[in-house]
């Protein structure tokens, strides 16, 4: 995501009159704010799930001698990371499905 932070905002202001600058300044960054909490929460109750389909008895991330619970912990853990993988994956198929080529002169 920070490869696409700063290209993503020069479009969003360059699309923008400068008189609405700071309108679309400040729209930009509650929206990049606003995901990134969805997307914390998210993962958080995406890896709670995980650990506990996995028969996790504790809490994860706790250090616990509970039957199960480091087993459990390494299921949520590669989950999360073939969660990251496919977005990962996805995104780049998307990239380059998008790209647009530059006009020739």
């Amino acid at each position: 995501m920070s490869a696409v932070v700063a290209p993503l905002s020069t479009s969003i202001m360059g699309a923008v009159d400068d008189r609405q600058s700071g309108t679309a300044s400040g729209i930009n960054n509650a929206i990049t704010r606003l995901a990134s909490l969805i997307s914390i929460a998210m993962v958080g109750g995406l890896v709670a799930a995980l650990y506990a389909g996995a028969g996790g008895t504790a809490s994860f991330g706790v250090i616990s001698d509970s039957a199960g619970h480091a087993e459990a912990m390494t299921t949520a853990f590669v989950g999360l990371a073939w969660l990251a993988t496919g977005l990962s994956v996805l995104s780049a198929a998307l990239g380059w499905l998008t790209h647009v080529k530059p006009v020739e002169n």
